[in-house]
């Protein structure tokens, strides 16, 4: 189904200006605009923060002044800055996403398991949500599953890649066939990259130019910065984006985001890469102790994506089971489709990783009584 015909009628009709996101070529002398105070911030609070953020902490930016170059740099020409917007985080870009683009009468296309939030937004806005179950104990995505499920009822798909809660990460290619048979039934393709970052970037969905393609990505995981509150989406489609901006609130990122994330990307290059072989070799450690425990499997997943999903083959919860033994994890009734016999466990950090594996055999013992 052509995802346009569901937007509804009155959102088509809004011309709102967009004041917040309007750039003024001639030279300003006395800002008398946006209604922030004139008279600054408290004394402790600018002599704490001011070194640091100067006028920033007083004043409303649009997220995209400072933040639109330094994606787009980083990207090296794959992101234009008129494609993007900014939010505190990829689950605020979902709500927003929910308002514009889904309505009563729309199908949106996603998988059980994988991250709730997405599904549940749209469900709040009336579309009717479809999902492909993964087979157990793999949970191994197959895009010829997804393919078949496809059909011209779909307006959207949702798909997130690397995928919660097994860590899975779905080939660009069958990325790509997904994307385009999507496009040849008139449906937008939403592809949640919130742990992209644990992979490298030339496996990014932005490696691809459909225009029926919307990307969603967060300073929260791989950057190791969700205190930041920093993400941004990518909007192939220019209409798509203007529905989004018209529903969006405008100052979505504050002063310690528009410090730290030109930082953080400036380095990237280097961090980046450093991270997921750290990530690899922990992950390594963590399911080697897992799969030689007796009753115990780990779905198929990227080893360089810090999350997995653990699963017994008895009747138990699991979660409670780890909680006892001080492991705290999420739970798998959390997702749709997986029972209280699995679990989602991201590793743990390295100076953590022998009180791990001591706390996880004390609850393998548990378990064989």
């Amino acid at each position: 189904m052509d995802w346009k015909k569901l937007i509804p009628q009155g959102l088509k009709d809004t011309k709102t200006e967009l004041y917040f996101n309007c750039v003024e070529n001639r030279p300003v002398s006395v800002d008398c605009g946006l209604g922030y105070s004139p008279i600054g911030a408290p004394e402790k609070v600018k002599s704490a923060f001011g070194p640091l953020f100067g006028d920033d902490l007083s004043r409303y930016i649009p997220p995209s002044e400072r933040l639109a170059r330094p994606v787009r740099d980083f990207w090296g020409g794959l992101v234009d800055e008129e494609e993007l917007v900014f939010a505190n985080g990829t689950d605020t870009i979902l709500v927003v996403l929910a308002k514009a683009l889904a309505a009563p009468g729309g199908k949106v296309l996603g998988m059980a398991p994988q991250f709730t939030d997405g599904p549940v937004h749209f469900q709040l806005s009336g579309c009717d949500f479809l999902p492909l179950p993964l087979g157990a104990p793999e949970y191994r995505i197959e895009v010829n599953d997804l393919l078949k499920a496809l059909d011209d009822s779909i307006s959207l798909v949702y798909v997130d890649r690397p995928h919660n809660p097994t860590g899975q990460l779905m080939d660009l290619k069958d990325l790509d066939r997904l994307i385009s048979a999507a496009n040849d039934v008139g449906a937008m393709v939403i592809v949640d990259e919130a742990y992209g970052d644990f992979v490298p970037e030339e496996t990014s969905c932005l490696n691809l130019s459909r225009k029926n393609l919307i990307c969603l990505r967060t300073f929260s995981k791989g950057w190791g910065m969700a205190g930041v509150r920093g993400g941004y989406g990518v909007f192939r489609d220019p209409y798509a984006r203007e529905l989004y901006l018209r529903v969006s609130p405008p100052f979505t990122v504050d002063a310690l985001g528009f410090s730290s994330i030109p930082m953080a990307l400036e380095e990237g290059k280097k961090f980046l890469p450093s991270m997921r072989t750290e990530i690899a070799k922990l992950k390594d450690q963590v399911i080697k102790e897992i799969e030689s425990t007796s009753g115990f499997s780990v779905a198929h997943t990227c080893m360089s994506v810090a999350i997995m999903m653990v699963t017994y083959d008895g009747p138990i919860n699991l979660y409670d089971s780890l909680m006892d033994q001080g492991i705290k994890t999420a739970p798998g009734s959390g997702f749709l489709g997986i029972g209280d016999n699995s679990v989602r466990l991201r590793v743990p950090p390295e100076e953590q990783m022998e009180e791990f594996i001591a706390r996880w055999r004390a609850m393998a013992r548990g378990l064989r009584g």
